[in-house]
């Protein structure tokens, strides 16, 4: 039989299974003091989570397009990451459903808290650190009771299911219904969803004959953070 699951073992193992491109950005264009590499650090933060970006053009040369596109690129993936930490299956679903998530990964993106510190330079040549506390913000976790509840109701109203031998047509429905009320559960939740345990987070800037410029991979790891996804994966 196929059951809905949340939250497993399996479902968590997100960086190893699925391809998503978090946040990136455009290197700096000139070399500044360590005032504008914190300036440089925020205005990417703030560029890729709260689409602000006014201050992420001035300090990287892009244009709009540029600019909404490193947000949108963040949006996308906590709206995937989302969908596939709760078991929902997207190629069934209909667009309606992933704008839904879609529109809930900007709420959650807008909600995020974070101080970016002033940069200095590490013990390596060429390389500058900025110490960026956050305070994460995690729903998927928050509403693992709630979601889990509905799992088992899932399951028990569908319990005569055949779910083996449906095509992909038949399957269409079931997940539309599920992932529905999922997205309704996580929606409303989002409320009241607290902040965690702030953390710090190093931001290791590189400093080049072009100017200053963050690995994607760094980048990445920091979209984890601001989200829960670090502890989820």
């Amino acid at each position: 039989m196929r059951i809905k699951k949340a939250l497993s073992a399996t479902a968590l193992l997100l960086t190893t299974t699925i391809a998503l491109s978090a946040c990136s950005s455009e290197s700096i264009k000139e070399k500044k003091n360590t005032k504008s590499l914190s300036e440089y650090v925020k205005s990417v933060m703030d560029c890729s989570y709260h689409g602000t970006y006014s201050d992420y053009k001035k300090q990287t040369g892009s244009d709009a397009d540029s600019a909404e596109q490193v947000h949108q690129m963040c949006v996308d993936y906590y709206a995937e990451a989302t969908m596939y930490l709760l078991d929902v299956h997207s190629d069934y679903v209909s667009d309606d459903v992933k704008n839904g998530f879609k529109y809930f990964a900007e709420d959650v993106l807008k909600k995020t808290s974070y101080e970016v510190g002033e940069g200095k330079k590490s013990g390596t040549e060429g390389e500058w650190e900025v110490v960026v506390t956050v305070n994460p913000i995690d729903p998927i976790t928050y509403v693992h009771d709630d979601v889990a509840a509905y799992i088992d109701q899932f399951n028990t109203t569908y319990a005569d299911v055949d779910w083996e031998n449906m095509s992909d047509e038949e399957l269409a429905p079931y997940e539309e219904v599920y992932a529905t009320e999922v997205l309704a559960i996580i929606k409303n939740a989002l409320p009241n969803v607290p902040y965690s345990d702030s953390k710090k987070f190093v931001v290791t800037v590189n400093e080049s004959s072009d100017g200053y410029k963050v690995d994607d991979e760094i980048w990445n790891d920091l979209d984890d953070v601001v989200v829960g996804l670090d502890d989820l994966s």
